[in-house]
């Protein structure tokens, strides 16, 4: 996630959470989704039946999840409440300030409650060197007990929280 210097830049005041499945009370939010993972879909199909999605990823399209149960799950919540995401495919954040998102493609997304950063540990790695992400001797992100990196307001979720995966 940069923009075309390479560089991203943040300056937030977002309320960022730590692992999602504690999120599900969160309801009437505008909530950015950066990734196309399967983690990104999950968080959709918890998410999207309680607030305003703005999904963004960098690619053409999400991962295939057509053949999986999953996918049946995610088609029949996009169905029913369409009107609550919004895609935004062949796109990066170059920009996190106050509760506003900046897109590569010149889109801005307003007034955001929520921002949630799902994507691979190639991706987390080359971010995390961009921004200036602390790591500790075993190559884990450097984190505080409530899964706070060493920048304010920038939490690291998932498995690589919970697990204190190394990133390579």
């Amino acid at each position: 996630i940069y923009n075309n210097h390479n560089t991203l830049k943040i300056n937030t005041n977002f309320n960022f959470i730590s692992y999602y499945n504690e999120d599900i009370t969160l309801k009437n939010k505008k909530i950015v989704i950066i990734g196309s993972s399967y983690s990104s879909i999950d968080f959709i199909i918890k998410m999207l039946p309680y607030n305003k999605i703005f999904w963004v990823y960098r690619k053409n399209k999400p991962v295939d999840i057509s053949n999986c149960e999953t996918g049946l799950i995610f088609k029949n919540i996009i169905s029913k409440y369409s009107s609550n995401l919004q895609k935004f495919s062949n796109s990066n954040v170059i920009k996190f300030e106050d509760n506003t998102v900046y897109l590569s493609n010149k889109q801005i997304l307003n007034n955001i409650d929520n921002c949630y950063i799902l994507i691979g540990f190639n991706s987390v790695n080359s971010l995390n060197n961009k921004i200036g992400i602390k790591y500790t001797k075993n190559n884990c992100i450097q984190l505080d007990n409530n899964y706070q990196s060493n920048l304010k307001n920038i939490f690291v979720i998932g498995s690589l929280a919970t697990n204190k995966k190394k990133i390579w």
